[in-house]
């Protein structure tokens, strides 16, 4: 009986974290990270929760999170960090009528991603320890090349190593003056979101509603490839302390630089496989990687195998029952995006979005949103692959490890 009650707790706990993985995935600027914090400051509510239970509810809506978060940023063009490589090809997609296939694509490469994971995890447990401190060194070396693979691949090479440099000096000249909620969701909104938005405005004068969506794709969808890059860039992501998934999404950039439909289910999975990644990580190396794992130290400070053994369960049940919901959520919406006027949706979005920055960030936020919106017009206008706006966060990056980034700075 005690055993029943404590699976009754674990399926309810991992359903409710479904269930506000709803909420923070279809709210631009809300993170799962949020919710973590306000448990945490409420004492009572804190306290009341069982370890085991948090546990259950961190890894639930954190994966559920990275499914559901690409509706707004297909739809909407609506960004968070995570998603941000992913909305170019998304968005396009929808242009042309598609937007539910590339829905489709990203939940095809987060849920294969969790299978695979699943599968070689033991192998991950025991290569961890041996493989990090042996690559660990590298980091510099790997992000600039990572850098000089994105701008050698450019038709305009000169053109594209201004650009680099110049959304890089902006993202050294605001990270490091302020703090995360300022120097990140707005400056991102505007690189590949806001600008992203008005691009499409101009894009579709004459043409002022979307595209009738179909739910038709390929019966052959070629899923293999994007979800071992989406794999294997979540694995980076996770091991390396400062590479995040739009780091990641660019090398996967790189590598389906013609091939869209490959790259949004490799974006897919890298989102999904670096929080099963982060996990893990703690767990082999007791090193944190994400506002998740930071979480679940404060309530449950010794990780097992048992741990383990609930990680895989609720990853298999949390993300098998997200990619259904995902379709049937974005399904919905599909079915009524089609008559909506495209021009004054995305004027509202706009609006909604700069909103969502003021409310998050102030108007030092909204400040910052624009100017990486100019930005990112002037890469659409001067033909550079938006990638190369990634420098936002490669160039500090890369900084850091070469402990250059106090030297830098004083010049700028």
């Amino acid at each position: 009986m005690k055993t029943t009650f404590k699976m009754f707790d674990i399926i309810l706990f991992c359903i409710l974290g479904i269930v506000i993985g709803i909420l923070t995935g279809l709210t631009p600027g809300l993170h799962p990270n949020t919710i973590f914090i306000i448990i945490l400051s409420i004492p009572w509510l804190a306290s009341s929760l069982a370890p085991l239970n948090f546990f259950v509810f961190i890894v639930s809506l954190s994966i559920a999170n990275t499914f559901f978060d690409f509706i707004p940023s297909i739809f909407f063009g609506a960004p968070e960090e995570d998603t941000v490589m992913g909305i170019l090809p998304g968005h396009k997609m929808l242009i042309e009528g598609k937007g539910y296939e590339a829905l489709f694509l990203s939940v095809v490469g987060g849920f294969f991603v969790t299978i695979f994971m699943i599968l070689i995890l033991p192998l991950i447990l025991f290569i961890m320890p041996v493989l990090y401190p042996l690559i660990s060194k590298y980091m510099a070396a790997i992000l600039i090349f990572i850098s000089l693979l994105m701008i050698v691949s450019e038709k305009k090479k000169i053109t594209a190593l201004a650009i680099f440099m110049l959304a890089g000096i902006f993202g050294m000249f605001i990270l490091s003056n302020f703090p995360q909620h300022i120097s990140i969701f707005p400056a991102l909104t505007g690189l590949f979101g806001i600008s992203t938005l008005i691009i499409g405005i101009m894009g579709t004068r004459g043409n002022r509603k979307i595209k009738s969506q179909s739910i038709r794709m390929d019966k052959d969808v070629e899923w293999k490839k994007g979800t071992i890059t989406g794999l294997l860039g979540g694995i980076f992501s996770g091991i390396f302390p400062g590479v995040g998934i739009s780091q990641s999404g660019v090398i996967a950039a790189q590598v389906f630089r013609s091939n869209l439909k490959d790259f949004i289910v490799a974006i897919g999975g890298i989102n999904t496989s670096n929080i099963i990644v982060a996990f893990i990580i703690y767990f082999s190396l007791g090193k944190i990687r994400s506002g998740s794992v930071w979480a679940l130290t404060q309530a449950l400070p010794n990780f097992t195998h048992l741990h383990i053994l609930l990680l895989i369960a609720v990853s298999l049940f949390t993300a098998s029952l997200s990619a259904i919901l995902t379709l049937n959520i974005g399904r919905h919406i599909i079915g009524k995006i089609s008559h909506i006027n495209y021009e004054m949706l995305t004027k509202i979005v706009i609006f909604f979005l700069l909103l969502l920055v003021f409310l998050w960030s102030g108007i030092i936020g909204v400040a910052i949103c624009l100017v990486s919106t100019l930005i990112g017009i002037l890469t659409v206008l001067v033909n550079v692959r938006r990638a190369c706006m990634m420098a936002y966060l490669l160039v500090p990056t890369i900084l850091y490890f070469t402990n250059l980034y106090p030297i830098i700075l004083s010049f700028i």
